[in-house]
């Protein structure tokens, strides 16, 4: 197993020295505005890299190998074009493996073996992912591999370096204190040179990404006490050229990004994974001198190029002279900005789309945020992206597909770029118009047979031939909704529903077609799991359903599991929407157009349970008689149809409501 681990390693790293060493042409060093910026007369006495979550497994993963082995490759080459051409220390926060088993222990230390010299330390700290396989025995399997302990206190050149190591996931009282009797030894040393500690998770409240899932508070204590240390910690997988992925406070605090895949947020919304987030590559080269003074700089491995701001702390114990502290970066921030001549672009040759170039910003654009309104100045459609500023390139122009639109109308676009500190630009605008969809005059939309609701004197009732019984379950309400000028029914989330009793006898119609169709708007996009509106689902049935990533779909049960058609929707709006069932394919209206479509066949079956055979208005039908999994929203129609309208009859409907 050995001789195969280590043929593959050699393998990758003949490839990497194939294609990266110095050919006739020669490989320049990267050129960057950090070399531009190197401090005047700073002399280094001290280089080291620190990187994180490079998650090696056991198979595969030959991309996180490759960097691994390319870390090496280029630091070296970077630090042979230096005056001081050393590089001393290479440093891992931890997440070195993704499982932590021997075997990834292993191919990660064979790696670095084989590409480190001997004037480099090798530091690491474990992270979380290191105690997935057997945790108990985490620790003993690290240091019989890489013969050194979990939590380590080294001095190179002067400097001292602390590793710890977390108890699984957390950092109990015997760790911090042993991290606190460490550190004041350095400080008893020299109580004004910089103190470099690693560990895997942020400290909360620090660094990007560390105020909600990926940041823990057990060191905060011991490490404000020293506004000296410089700390380094991985865990979220956040870019590093994000400016705020550098902290100052009661002490200074960096994200170290990652070598395997990016993570992101978006307006507060964590676990965004963008496209193509597994190119990813980011790691810190820091340089100190004998003075004290400490210059960092990030590095892309995938452009080979030095990427974000270059920080540079002349007096790292002087607490009054952070600069990067969060509060004066905001100050300073200026606001994105728009080349003069920027436009928006629409297009509607296949769907809506428009198209807008990139905004210039100091440091990053983090993000863009779209918005469009009718002709009566009401949003139909909201959508903020993430910019892709971790890759180097980032993109030059964005295009993004809207919805939530209707044929023939006008409407008003704006774009607005926002960067890393909330600063926002002056908007991008464009009016335009959507093509009107064609509506044969002679084509007629038959009565809703199964059921139709309708609001009258505060009373929702079925006006249909079936005449269903509606009761109440909980505490809707009907209020009237001065947007679209009618009256409503609202729910809170609390499961409150109207029931439509004895929806069961018309079960062997709807299984062989049908179309289920509802007027309605979300207030509260569900933060986890999901909700209901309009549903029969307990055990089998259909209904829609709103997820948290603003997606509304259409299940139904067909042989024994659920199918669904999807399309996603804004918190607030009001979006008409058609589901039709032939028999064979369910379709998905959103608007008057299609949406989404798949082929599903026969086999479409409700539930058996007597007690959940009610269509459920404002959540879903539950076998104790009551609602289930409710929303929190408006909803102003809802009607059933025995059969599959098809797209012209769906598209009348459409145009019924908005005209």
């Amino acid at each position: 197993m050995k001789k195969i681990i280590i043929l593959v390693i050699l393998l990758i790293v003949f490839g990497i020295l194939v294609t990266g060493c110095d050919s006739g042409n020669g490989i320049k060093e990267p050129k960057s505005t950090a070399d531009k910026d190197t401090p005047e007369g700073f002399q280094p006495i001290i280089r080291f890299v620190v990187a994180s979550d490079v998650h090696i497994d056991d198979s595969g993963a030959d991309n996180e190998r490759s960097r691994l082995a390319q870390l090496f490759t280029e630091s070296y080459r970077i630090s042979s074009n230096r005056e001081y051409n050393k590089l001393d220390a290479v440093i891992f926060a931890g997440d070195i493996t993704n499982t932590g088993t021997t075997t990834s222990f292993n191919i990660f230390k064979d790696i670095v073996d084989y590409n480190i010299k001997k004037e480099t330390k090798l530091l690491i700290s474990l992270g979380n992912h290191e105690f997935i396989t057997g945790p108990d025995k985490t620790i003993k399997r690290f240091t019989d591999v890489f013969g050194q302990q979990a939590d380590t206190h080294t001095v190179i050149n002067g400097y001292h370096f602390i590793g710890i190591s977390p108890d699984k996931d957390r950092f109990d009282n015997i760790k911090k204190q042993w991290l606190d009797n460490e550190i004041k030894k350095a400080v008893e040393e020299d109580n004004t040179k910089p103190i470099f500690v690693f560990q895997h998770q942020h400290v909360s409240k620090t660094v990007y990404g560390s105020e909600k899932l990926w940041g823990l508070p057990d060191l905060r204590e011991v490490l404000s006490k020293y506004p000296q240390v410089i700390d380094f910690s991985g865990h979220s997988h956040f870019p590093i050229n994000d400016p705020r992925s550098m902290w100052q406070g009661d002490f200074t605090a960096l994200g170290t990004g990652t070598l395997s895949y990016f993570e992101l947020e978006l307006e507060g919304q964590y676990e965004q994974f963008p496209e193509g987030n597994r190119n990813a590559a980011q790691f810190y080269l820091i340089e100190a001198d004998a003075k004290g003074r400490v210059y960092i700089r990030g590095y892309d491995l995938i452009s080979k190029s030095f990427i974000g701001e270059s920080y540079f702390i002349e007096n790292p114990s002087d607490k009054g002279s952070f600069k990067y502290t969060t509060e004066k970066r905001t100050q300073e921030s200026n606001q994105p900005t728009f080349e003069k001549d920027a436009k928006i672009e629409f297009d509607d040759k296949s769907g809506y789309y428009i198209t807008f170039p990139a905004a210039k910003d100091e440091q990053i654009v983090h993000h863009y945020k779209i918005n469009v309104s009718n002709s009566s100045g009401n949003t139909v459609y909201t959508k903020s992206i993430l910019s892709d500023y971790y890759y180097n390139p980032s993109p030059a122009n964005y295009k993004v597909k809207l919805q939530g639109l209707f044929s023939g109308g006008t409407f008003n676009v704006s774009v607005i770029a926002v960067n890393a500190f909330g600063k926002q630009s002056n908007p991008l605008t464009l009016e335009f118009k959507t093509k009107g969809v064609y509506i044969d005059p002679n084509v007629t939309v038959p009565d809703a047979d199964i059921f139709e609701s309708d609001i009258k004197d505060g009373i929702l009732t079925d006006i249909s031939a079936k005449k269903h019984e509606v009761t109440i379950s909980g505490n809707p309400k009907i209020e009237f909704d001065k947007e679209i000028n009618r009256d409503v029914t609202v729910f809170n989330g609390d499961n409150s529903c109207y029931k439509v009793n004895g929806f069961g006898s018309s079960y062997d119609v709807l299984q062989k077609a049908f179309t289920i169709e509802g007027y309605f708007s979300v207030d509260e996009i569900p933060a986890t799991d999901y909700a209901n509106n309009i549903a029969n689902m307990e055990f089998g049935g259909f209904g829609f359903e709103i997820y948290p990533n603003n997606e509304c779909t259409f299940t139904m049960y067909v042989d024994g599991q659920y199918v669904f058609v999807r399309s996603t929707i804004e918190e607030g709006i009001y979006y008409h929407f058609a589901a039709t069932y032939d028999g064979t394919t369910l379709s998905l209206y959103q608007n008057g157009e299609l949406a989404d479509e798949l082929e599903v066949g026969p086999g479409f079956e409700f539930t058996n349970v007597d007690t959940a055979k009610f269509l459920c208005i404002g959540a879903d039908s539950h076998t104790s008689g009551n609602g289930q999994t409710g929303i929190t929203g408006k909803i102003e129609s809802v009607k059933v149809y025995s059969i599959a309208l098809n797209q012209s009859q769906v598209s009348k409907l459409y145009n019924s409501y908005i005209n």
